[in-house]
């Protein structure tokens, strides 16, 4: 069977990492398997070419591939930032191919009536697509992002001092890392008050804060208090797995708070395969699946309020075994749900049409968000569960900003 790939770009956001991560676990398994992504370079190209993967670029190269007879059965689309204008001329060249596409944000794009299947990153995203009323005859089911559960796992003694060491970490810091790229809506500067409340009570406490957002970096640079600000280390970017894992190992716990949530959260994944619990905060007015990546009590604690990402520090600061224990359990459940292999074989599968569309339905969304440290937003099950009907009159951008608007009267860790 042969597979084309079409992605934005290679560069290192997650997008670009899934992409390269399927491609290589899908040629692994004997596909034959090219890429096109609409912008060059990136540093994921050459690793793609070293395994024999063709990446292509430009229309010259996609109407050189047509007529040298190699059709695509399949086209996998991972349409964050892929254009119309590109994706009418693929399927042009090749009307035979199924497409399945890997749905970045839950919900629906410009390519959905050309679908075989729209595929959603977890249950939380499944849910959040089907209330549109547009997706009501479209086939969807759950395919979660492939890691390379390889390149990541728990550093040793000797190279956590050494990383340590290297960006100016005591010992006995207690460091909360967040690593992320550096748009404001993936970030919450919310997580400057937590810090800065956790501090006053525990003064070892350094937040290390890895491509962090302008808003984020704004909010520090106006920080009355230069003893708080001396205890928040800015790091533009890490490039490369290996930097990654050091990053990940060096410190003590993820601390997760995005502004739009995460449909997915690699990042997420990768610091619990490291050996760091993850505390993560829900926003069910966005996108929600950090906590099922992370899972309460599995890979880390979750928290639906200000409060409970408070307390969930603390349990994790004066109970620090408990959060290894946390981490372990978590990376065996990531090893087998979200590694490379496990997300092949599920999407060999759904190729196959073995796998069904999936119903997600209002008991599960209740379990979801009662799963965490503290009680969920009062009123929230009900609004969830009112926006499939509030989406044949309102658009979603005025849902999002009411439900918002909304926690944001129960929470003040949500940012408007």
């Amino acid at each position: 069977m042969k597979i084309l790939t079409v992605v934005c770009g290679l560069g290192i956001g997650g997008t670009e990492r899934t992409a390269e991560n399927f491609s290589i676990g899908l040629m692994r398994c004997g596909y034959d398997v090219k890429v096109y992504a609409s912008s060059e370079g990136g540093e994921r190209a050459e690793n793609l070419r070293q395994l024999g993967i063709e990446v292509m670029y430009s229309c010259s190269e996609l109407h050189e591939l047509k007529n040298s007879g190699w059709t695509p059965d399949v086209i996998h689309l991972h349409s964050l930032r892929v254009s119309m204008e590109a994706f009418m001329l693929i399927h042009n060249l090749f009307p035979g191919a199924r497409i399945y596409e890997q749905n970045v944000f839950c919900t629906p794009t410009k390519f959905t009536p050309y679908l075989s299947s729209s595929l959603q990153l977890s249950q939380w995203c499944l849910w959040y697509y089907s209330q549109f009323p547009s997706t009501k005859r479209v086939s969807k089911t759950i395919l979660p992002n492939a890691i390379n559960v390889s390149n990541f796992y728990p550093c040793s003694l000797v190279e956590r001092e050494d990383t340590r060491r290297s960006y100016g970490i005591a010992p006995d810091d207690f460091v909360l890392l967040r690593v992320g790229q550096p748009y404001n809506g993936k970030w919450n500067h919310k997580i400057i008050d937590v810090f800065i409340d956790f501090h006053k009570k525990y003064p070892r406490a350094l937040l290390w804060l890895v491509g962090a957002s302008p808003s984020v970096v704004h909010k520090i640079s106006r920080l009355p208090n230069k003893s708080v600000k001396s205890r928040i280390l800015l790091t533009d970017k890490l490039i490369g797995d290996e930097k990654l894992r050091l990053c990940y190992g060096a410190s003590d716990v993820f601390l997760h708070m995005a502004r739009i949530g995460e449909t997915f959260g690699i990042v997420l994944a990768e610091a619990i395969l490291c050996g760091l619990p993850v505390v993560t905060h829900q926003t069910p007015y966005s996108e929600n699946s950090q906590a099922e990546v992370v899972g309460h009590l599995r890979g880390g604690l979750v928290a639906n309020r200000y409060g409970g990402i408070i307390a969930a520090l603390e349990r994790l600061y004066l109970e620090p075994e408990f959060g290894k224990k946390l981490a372990i359990t978590g990376a065996a459940v990531i090893k087998e749900r979200y590694s490379i292999q496990s997300s092949i074989n599920l999407f060999q599968s759904i190729m196959r049409g073995e796998v069904h569309s999936w119903k997600y339905v209002t008991k599960d969304l209740k379990i979801y968000l009662r799963d965490a440290i503290d009680a969920p937003i009062p009123g929230i099950l009900f609004l969830l569960c009112m926006k499939k009907v509030l989406l044949y009159v309102v658009p979603d951008k005025y849902c999002r900003f009411f439900f918002r608007f909304w926690c944001r009267l129960f929470d003040k860790a949500v940012q408007m």
